[in-house]
């Protein structure tokens, strides 16, 4: 607030006063190799697609810096960025047992002498300690047929190196025939009699077969009927292709005649399937780096009055550019920007840049919005200050200044002194001889601030109301307007001028749509009514204005 204070003698004279790319791979072995589709990623791209060239093991990290989580899958080496920490990270791909193609294998089929030809099983073996089990499913192709796909999917268990698994049809006859149990029971998949083929699948894909999909096994070498055949030890898996050497087999009708496995001649050879997995090892290690998405935040709008320099607050590292005023520096996100003095009275928007360098994260701009205020200028003065009784009128004049709130006090002689205060105007003829001191007070356009919104619950949202408070005293409320922008639809502009009332520093003011609700829910009336202005749902936002120049705002418009 500017007070502007000239001294007035209605006999003598005094004088006034103003005041103030592809991940590289580190080392691969053919047989466990993969790679993933760039060597760097943002923590906001798309999850890494993996592509495994050689054979499917187990997957683990070490961190090179950073760190210190990388969300990657054991199983299948898929890896979630949303869910790994910034950092660089060797992925290593551990095959086991001499370079198998899987961590199952299918180790025996039997189609059984029982009526039905029960049992009817598959043998599978873990030659190294599976994590989750789910990852695998198998089923059967039928006489030639081709491949079903996979009808049956194991269940999420842990299963440790060198366990038995068997799957039957039924549980009943299993149990009868061996003394034991299957470990699961499915109707569908281990569905077979002697002619039918086996696949296993891992992760959607067959990595073991036991005859041929697309061939019925009747008469053909692999043929098991009222038999089985089983895997000869430390073979196996063989992906989508049937090895006959790695098989042994009972030769059809071998069981007939048999009520168990006991009795069979020859018996199946069940459970005696083994595999060393420690002959060899075979590794495939691939680096990657992942980045923490880059911070584009130009920071809160600012307004200062005059030509006073502001600190900006962006966040990252970048660069500064527009307005026509200067940087202290233009790379600082904390930079001081000094306004042009052509931006006095105007919103300047300046721009923070961030260039992602040699990050793969997206770079981009950030607007932040300044505006410098005309400072409050209360300068005036009278053509004389000495003047005779019924001189008549005399009004003010300014060099800079503007009108404000006049007010006088008396220093001799009066006491009345004819002023008009909104315009400065003295009657000489209506006024007592004595010496005056004539102020003119100017409101600054920083005293009025957006304190609060409702948009209650009463029958219409009702009561609607904006809240606003005075920082300082407000001689003249009428610089002030405010007006509503509406599900997000921009500026509406100024919908309500304030009333040239005055209003002291702390003081709050309400503005509501109508009364009677207003003062039923809170036990007073509103200050004011504005129908339109304060006709606000919950998603709108509200602009005040000084003197047509927006100075605060709450939500976006």
């Amino acid at each position: 607030m500017k007070k502007g204070i000239y001294t007035l003698l209605l006999s003598s004279l005094i004088s006034y006063s103003l005041l103030p790319e592809a991940a590289a791979q580190v080392q691969c072995d053919d047989e466990a190799e993969f790679f993933y589709n760039q060597s760097s990623y943002c923590q906001s791209d798309p999850n890494p697609v993996i592509t495994i060239n050689g054979n499917s093991g187990v997957f683990s990290f070490s961190v090179i810096s950073g760190g210190p989580t990388l969300a990657l899958n054991s199983n299948s080496g898929a890896i979630d960025l949303s869910g790994s920490d910034p950092g660089t990270y060797q992925v290593t791909n551990t095959v086991a047992g001499g370079g198998g193609g899987g961590d199952l294998v299918i180790t025996g089929v039997i189609d059984g002498p029982i009526t039905g030809g029960l049992p009817k099983a598959v043998e599978f073996y873990a030659q190294v300690a599976i994590p989750d089990l789910s990852i695998y499913g198998f089923g059967s192709a039928n006489n030639g047929g081709g491949t079903d796909g996979q009808e049956f999917t194991f269940p999420a268990v842990a299963v440790a190196a060198g366990t038995h698994i068997w799957v039957a049809t039924e549980s009943t006859a299993f149990t009868a025939f061996f003394g034991f149990p299957p470990t699961y029971v499915n109707a569908n998949a281990p569905n077979i009699n002697g002619d039918d083929a086996i696949e296993l699948f891992k992760n959607g894909a067959v990595i073991d077969v036991f005859g041929d999909i697309n061939l019925s096994g009747n008469g053909q070498p692999w043929d098991y009927l009222d038999g089985w055949a089983y895997r000869v030890n430390q073979t196996g898996p063989n992906g989508s292709t049937f090895v006959l050497a790695n098989w042994f087999f009972s030769g059809i009708n071998a069981l007939d005649g048999a009520t168990s496995n006991a009795n069979a001649n020859p018996p199946f050879p069940i459970g005696t399937y083994s595999f060393n997995n420690q002959t060899q090892t075979f590794v495939c290690h691939t680096n990657i780096t992942v980045f923490e998405p880059l911070v584009i935040e130009a920071g809160n709008d600012q307004i200062a009055c005059g030509s006073g320099s502001l600190t900006l607050n962006a966040q990252g590292a970048g660069t500064w550019s527009g307005g026509a005023g200067t940087f202290s520096n233009i790379d600082s996100p904390s930079s001081t920007y000094t306004p042009a003095a052509s931006e006095i009275g105007t919103t300047v928007a300046l721009t923070w840049t961030v260039d992602p360098g040699a990050s793969p994260c997206v770079g981009g701009s950030d607007v932040v919005l300044l505006t410098f205020l005309h400072e409050a200028d209360a300068e005036f003065s009278y053509e004389d200050n000495l003047y005779c009784p019924n001189f008549g009128l005399i009004s003010p004049t300014h060099i800079t200044g503007e009108d404000g709130i006049y007010t006088y006090s008396v220093v001799s002689g009066g006491p009345t002194l004819s002023l008009n205060p909104q315009t400065g105007v003295i009657n000489t003829n209506t006024s007592n001889q004595g010496t005056y001191q004539v102020t003119n007070t100017v409101s600054g356009c920083g005293n009025l601030v957006i304190s609060g919104i409702i948009d209650g619950p009463v029958t219409g949202g009702l009561p609607k109301a904006v809240e606003f408070t005075a920082v300082e005293n407000i001689p003249d409320l009428s610089v002030y307007g405010f007006g509503s922008a509406n599900n997000g639809g921009g500026t509406d502009g100024i919908e309500f001028v304030f009333p040239a009332d005055a209003i002291s520093q702390g003081t709050s003011i309400w503005v509501a749509t109508e009364s009677a609700v207003f003062q039923t829910f809170f036990g007073f009336p509103p200050t004011y009514v504005a129908n339109l202005a304060a006709s606000i749902n919950g998603d709108d936002a509200i602009e005040l204005f000084c003197n047509g120049q927006v100075i605060d705002v709450f939500g976006g418009n």
